[in-house]
């Protein structure tokens, strides 16, 4: 294929690559005949490299079919696996692992996701594999990592009213459940199986929670902690519920959007203070892949985690960064994890609405001679609308589609709160500073952060309850 021969061959190769995803998942074909497929394409790419058009049509055909042999890999369960022990009927059992993600407590029971290693029956102990959610009765601490033998019911995983957190189950392979009914069928070994780095992350996330729930309100606190840390819990449903409406609950995300923000301070702070530009690129990406981790590594922040780096590798060479190849290769590299994260809305969403702005805001600005407007700040305004055009024609049919909802109102309400999420984001982020190793000047960014917000929700609220702001398909 002479595409593979164009500005952007990590594109062409990242479409190839999820068509591959999507044709595995729709014909099921078993994983063997796909790999021994590939090795035969890769093979005629490696003997046909002095004819282009062989050539890229080999490769293209390896990408396809390795996807498609990812995919079919991922979506094969072993026999040790724990969905395998699932009984029609609810039954007892004993299993041994380890705590897999964060847990959390909802409504007076503990929730986490549990990797097993072994399986307990009367008489048996079978070793196992795979995850499982767990239901504890009861608010317990419990942490990241823990290993822990767990007596319960183990059920199907049923679907519940959160059908988006169900799907995000089902797409991490997690579709049973395995209900403990007192505290008292818990034991815990005192060993710790966790990663040190994710360990650290969940630490440096509960310091900097405190932190800002010390100086802020619990509406403002709550609105921050979602902002730079991505941690929702304590945004108000009714908060979330308008800015949905206005089709900025994005900003309520760690998003790409908060990740340029970090990687704009943080680049221009080491550069301020002189680093090298190589030692300031590794730092730079260090720090922003411990964010990452500590904000939860959703699809987005990996996308941008990913772009912030080709884009600073780019300026260190001094290159103009490729933000088609970037894309594609944030994509490939989540999607060689989790094939089935192809499947999930959020992803989707993330890289449409970045491709629609690479895509579109160039050609409008082009279309309306921005680089002619003056005074400057008009020019500033207008190209951020154009951006937010992009993006929400982007996304406007997905939106519709899933949530049954159109927000014309988006475009405008984001030229006015992206910038002052833009804010909050840096005043969070000195907040947090400051109260690591300033307490006393911490207070100075209270007052700015509890007026920023407030005019964030006045704005946002006024902007809803325009005529025509939204309307429900």
């Amino acid at each position: 294929m002479r595409a593979l021969k164009t500005r952007h061959p990590l594109f062409i190769l990242g479409i190839i690559f999820c068509c591959g995803i999507i044709f595995s998942a729709k014909l099921r074909p078993a994983f063997p005949l796909l790999f021994i497929f590939s090795l035969f394409t890769f093979l005629l790419a490696w003997l046909s490299r002095n004819n282009d058009y062989l050539h890229g049509l080999a490769v293209a055909s390896t990408v396809f079919l390795l996807s498609g042999a990812l995919f079919s890999l991922h979506a094969t369960r072993p026999s040790c696996h724990i969905d395998n022990f699932v009984l029609p009927e609810s039954n007892f059992v004993l299993i041994e692992g380890f705590i897999d993600e964060e847990p959390f407590i909802r409504q007076g029971r503990t929730f986490f996701v549990f990797r097993a290693r072994y399986l307990y029956t009367p008489g048996h102990k079978t070793k196992s594999c795979g995850r499982v959610m767990v239901r504890l009765e009861g608010g317990n601490a419990f942490r990241y990592g823990e290993e822990l033998v767990l007596g319960g019911y183990l059920n199907r995983f049923f679907r519940t009213k959160n059908a988006s957190y169900h799907n995000y189950l089902l797409r991490q392979g997690i579709t049973a459940r395995l209900d403990v009914p007192t505290p008292k069928a818990v034991t815990r070994t005192g060993i710790n199986k966790g990663l040190a780095l994710r360990r650290l992350s969940l630490y440096l996330k509960d310091r900097s929670e405190r932190v800002i729930c010390a100086y802020l309100s619990p509406v403002a606190s709550g609105v921050v902690s979602a902002m730079v840390l991505g941690e929702r819990r304590g945004v108000a449903d009714v908060i979330e519920n308008m800015m949905v409406k206005s089709g900025t609950v994005h900003i309520l995300v760690v998003s790409g959007f908060n990740v340029g923000v970090v990687s704009f301070l943080l680049y221009l702070s080491l550069k301020i203070l002189r680093i090298p530009a190589r030692v300031r690129f590794y730092i730079a990406v260090l720090i922003l892949s411990v964010y990452a981790l500590i904000t939860g590594g959703s699809n987005p922040v990996v996308r941008a985690v990913l772009m912030s780096a080709v884009y600073m590798f780019s300026c260190q060479q001094k290159r103009e960064p490729d933000f088609y190849n970037a894309s594609s290769l944030a994509a490939i590299f989540i999607l060689a994890q989790n094939p089935q994260q192809l499947f999930d809305l959020g992803f989707q969403l993330s890289f449409l609405s970045v491709l629609c702005i690479l895509f579109f805001y160039p050609r409008l600005k082009a279309l309306f001679r921005l680089d002619k407007a003056r005074p400057a700040v008009i020019r500033v305004i207008a190209e951020s609308g154009l951006v937010s055009l992009s993006a929400w024609l982007g996304t406007l049919w997905p939106v519709a589609l899933n949530f049954g909802l159109f927000s014309p109102v988006t475009v405008l309400a984001n030229i006015f709160i992206a910038w002052l999420a833009v804010f909050i984001t840096l005043a969070g982020f000195c907040l947090l500073l400051a109260g690591f190793s300033l307490p006393h000047l911490a207070i100075l960014f209270s007052a700015p952060l509890e007026f920023s917000i407030s005019l964030l929700l006045k704005i946002n609220a006024y902007l809803v309850n325009l005529p025509f702001s939204y309307f429900y398909l």
